[in-house]
């Protein structure tokens, strides 16, 4: 045992598992800039250049012609591909461990041409850049895990993995679709929910919060959290003259705690009449927006965002990247863009 630990805690293993580690794939993450293949060795596809300045699905597959993937995955996404485009996703590409010859000819088998790109990755480079490789011995080695992402500008929103890397759950295109369908973005109304304010007793409609307002919807990772306090909510206090010039006048912010939490921490700031601190403590209206994440130690919160909302209609959304940063949701950012 001791010489196994030994052997194992070498330097030049340590450094293959931290690699591991620092490699591990989430939402916010950026793809790599590899190299694979369509249709021949001949026909090189950046990925990087496939999703730059497009919103998209990427699937990773274990294998060409294997039967969940020829007969579940990949057929998903190509019978429901136009209604994908409709929401404003461009690109489906599917990644698998094949030569490219083997893909060309899965994807006219599966008929995936002018819908499904599908690419090969024939040494795992782009998988193992990913960390979604997996020993299938069975398949011959290593190959890729089942999984879809959605991409918005090579940067991952969503990652739907399947916990033991084969099954077909998660990363199926119902589930996929029924995300992007409400993934909140320009021209969406905002939803109607039950949200408070001030107590349990003083219960809101989320759909009136905007009813004939031109304003600001903030959402927060929580109350007396450091960016949220620090600088997201008061960014937009020191900017309330800039918003107005604009034809912005008023402010919602909300978080996912309960009335009581969200009083208290109102009590921080002197608010104007025109800023409201919003109350959601189901993550009700989050998950309506298709706004909610699970952070470590907090649980499922709001990811970091700002939209502009005139009646009740967005008309931009800035979300983080990472679902907690302070860059594109700040104050000085939106108003930039307005």
């Amino acid at each position: 045992m001791i010489r196994y630990l030994s052997n194992y805690l070498k330097p030049s293993n340590n450094l293959v598992l931290f690699n591991r580690l620092l490699s591990n794939f989430k939402e916010g993450s950026q793809l790599p800039n590899s190299v694979l293949y369509e249709d021949s060795p001949a026909n090189k596809v950046n990925i990087r250049d496939l999703f730059a300045g497009k919103k998209g699905i990427l699937l990773g597959v274990p294998g060409a012609f294997t039967p969940t993937c020829s007969n579940n995955h990949l057929p998903g996404f190509i019978k429901n591909f136009e209604q994908v485009k409709s929401k404003g996703y461009e690109v489906v590409a599917c990644v698998t461990v094949n030569d490219a010859f083997v893909t060309g000819a899965w994807a006219k088998d599966r008929q995936a041409e002018g819908k499904v790109r599908i690419l090969s990755d024939p040494q795992a480079e782009f998988t193992k850049a990913i960390n979604m490789d997996k020993d299938l011995a069975v398949l011959g080695g290593v190959r890729s895990k089942r999984y879809t992402m959605i991409i918005d500008n090579n940067t991952v929103k969503k990652v739907f993995e399947e916990p033991d890397g084969t099954g077909a759950t998660c990363s199926l295109a119902d589930n996929t679709l029924n995300l992007i369908k409400l993934m909140v973005k320009e021209g969406d109304k905002i939803p109607s929910e039950q949200v408070y304010e001030g107590s349990v007793d003083n219960k809101i409609d989320s759909a009136e919060l905007f009813r004939n307002h031109k304003g600001i919807l903030l959402g927060f990772q929580g109350a007396f959290t450091p960016v949220c306090s620090q600088k997201h909510l008061p960014g937009f206090l020191d900017k309330m003259m800039d918003l107005k010039v604009k034809g912005y006048d008023y402010v919602v912010c909300v978080t996912v705690n309960d009335p009581f939490v969200t009083t208290a921490w109102a009590k921080n700031f002197n608010l104007p009449t025109n800023v409201r601190v919003i109350s959601d403590p189901c993550a009700k209206f989050t998950k309506a927006l298709a706004m909610e994440k699970d952070f470590p130690g907090l649980g499922i919160r709001s990811k970091r965002f700002t939209l502009v909302v005139e009646n009740n209609v967005v008309k931009k959304v800035f979300e983080e990247p990472d679902g907690q940063g302070g860059t594109v949701s700040l104050a000085e950012n939106v108003i930039k863009n307005l």
